[in-house]
């Protein structure tokens, strides 16, 4: 067994800051994670047979002699050893780093109040837009992969509303 470093960040936070120009603001939120591992997800065996359901490691498997040198990914042989399976899920080679820094959050504000416009019927309005989930700036990981959404991206979510205050 080999011991890669922690499943949990070691190091972690978030810088927020808003710049402001006149009536507009933006606010973002850069979190970030740092001295941790995580487990890429690959091909399994067991479950592309049983329940068709493969991975894109399926055609970077070992499929003649030699490919051993530039793979990691066990050939696939019919039936299934699910012991060899089962070993090579928690082998380290799917072993990642997982440090990321993300950008987490946005948000834009345009305010309109009564001493700029004054036929404004309340004393202020701010229309505004949020943004969030929005993806990662830099990743540790040569591979591409987001450590916390293997498969299932998290959506970015936008909102956006009035606030009135009279």
């Amino acid at each position: 067994m080999t011991y890669h470093g922690s499943r949990i960040p070691t190091s972690f936070g978030s810088l927020n800051n808003t710049f402001s120009f006149k009536n507009i603001s933006l606010t973002a939120l850069i979190a970030y994670r740092f001295g941790y591992y995580f487990r890429a997800n690959s091909i399994d065996y067991n479950v592309l047979v049983r329940q068709g359901v493969g991975h894109s490691d399926y055609y970077n498997r070992w499929q003649k002699p030699g490919d051993e040198k530039i793979t990691n990914i066990p050939s696939f042989r019919y039936p299934v050893n699910t012991s060899a399976t089962t070993f090579y899920t928690f082998s380290s080679p799917l072993v990642e780093k997982g440090d990321n820094i993300r950008l987490q959050f946005v948000h834009l504000n345009y305010e309109m109040n009564r001493q700029t416009l004054k036929a404004l019927p309340f004393q202020k309005i701010n229309l505004y837009v949020n943004i969030s989930d929005i993806g990662i700036i830099w990743r540790a990981n040569k591979k591409g992969i987001d450590p916390d959404n293997q498969g299932i991206k998290t959506p970015t979510r936008y909102a956006g509303g009035l606030n009135f205050t009279l």
